[in-house]
């Protein structure tokens, strides 16, 4: 299955991840917060990865930190 993370709403997520899952395989995927682009404070985004062939097959996670 190959996958794609949506873009964040803030645009201060960076994302680094194998777009290529094989079967009952996993990936990680590794998310970087660019503190010159978030705003100061609490960051709540919420991170969708979809598959780029099945629309229907998505999850979700999310990215709470606090910015200082």
């Amino acid at each position: 299955m190959t996958i794609k993370a949506q873009r964040s709403q803030c645009r201060c997520l960076w994302f680094e991840y194998a777009d290529t899952i094989p079967p009952q395989g996993s990936t990680t995927v590794t998310v970087t917060v660019d503190g010159s682009k978030a705003r100061q404070g609490p960051l709540h985004e919420t991170v969708q990865v979809v598959s780029k062939t099945d629309a229907a097959v998505t999850t979700s996670f999310e990215v709470v930190v606090e910015i200082r």
